[in-house]
């Protein structure tokens, strides 16, 4: 499994970064503040905490939506939709696999195409968005607190399917 989406986010009590992989699942793995600073080595883990995951589907991108109040985790994925789950308040609650999947917050559907793309907006009063941009050429954005589009613009549209010809002398007149 490789990794194909990051995202990372700040809690009360540490950071995670989490990561997606091609087969629907995200990890977490614990960062602290001495890893930033740079006054620990590197740091070894055995293995990722299971987050949460895309069920039969690929994910495309991932990002953290934080804010006072809020601790949210949007995933894209080539289902056309955007899964948001809500997070704990703290590492080690979201790290326990004992407590097991975040809370699905909303799912935001509306592209006609795979997401390939999705990116917070950073809020710290009011409702929580997301930015989406999808194979059908569109940029969406989305409120995450239920999922309703809030905006759209078309930026390309979808290139027309090429209609074979057929060959010569196939004619059935």
């Amino acid at each position: 499994k490789k990794a194909c989406a990051a995202a990372f986010f700040v809690a009360a009590d540490g950071a995670v970064a989490a990561f997606a992989d091609k087969f629907g699942d995200v990890h977490g793995l614990p960062v602290t503040e001495t890893q930033f600073k740079g006054e620990e080595d590197k740091t070894t883990f055995d293995e990722a905490t299971y987050l949460l995951g895309h069920c039969c589907s690929i994910i495309t991108d991932a990002c953290a939506v934080t804010g006072e109040t809020k601790r949210l985790l949007a995933t894209a994925d080539r289902d056309f939709k955007i899964r948001v789950a809500r997070l704990p308040d703290t590492t080690s609650t979201i790290l326990n696999p004992e407590i097991g999947v975040p809370e699905i917050q909303s799912f935001c559907h509306g592209h006609a195409a795979f997401v390939a793309c999705v990116a917070a907006i950073p809020s710290t009063v009011g409702d929580a968005y997301v930015v989406s941009g999808g194979g059908d050429g569109a940029a969406k954005l989305w409120r995450c607190e239920d999922g309703e589009e809030a905006g759209s613009v078309t930026l390309a549209p979808p290139r027309p399917k090429k209609v074979e010809e057929s060959p010569a002398g196939d004619d059935d007149d």
